[in-house]
């Protein structure tokens, strides 16, 4: 109960996506990833480049992970 007033009065934030300490991926990433996607590089080409699994690229570009990142 505390921890969830804290959150709904802002007294604590949630840290989500890039600014997250756990992140490991920036900004800069999210978009250089989307934008590859864009351009047709696959998504396997893309996680071994960056060196992370293809089903944190899949995240990524479903929307599923690093939500508030353009």
């Amino acid at each position: 109960e505390n921890q969830l007033e804290a959150y709904t009065r802002r007294r604590r934030i949630a840290y989500k996506g890039s600014s997250h300490a756990n992140a490991k991926q920036t900004k800069e990433s999210i978009m250089l990833i989307k934008d590859m996607y864009a351009q047709g590089v696959s998504q396997e080409a893309i996680a071994r480049l960056l060196e992370v699994s293809q089903a944190s690229i899949s995240g990524i570009l479903r929307g599923a992970t690093y939500v508030e990142t353009v």
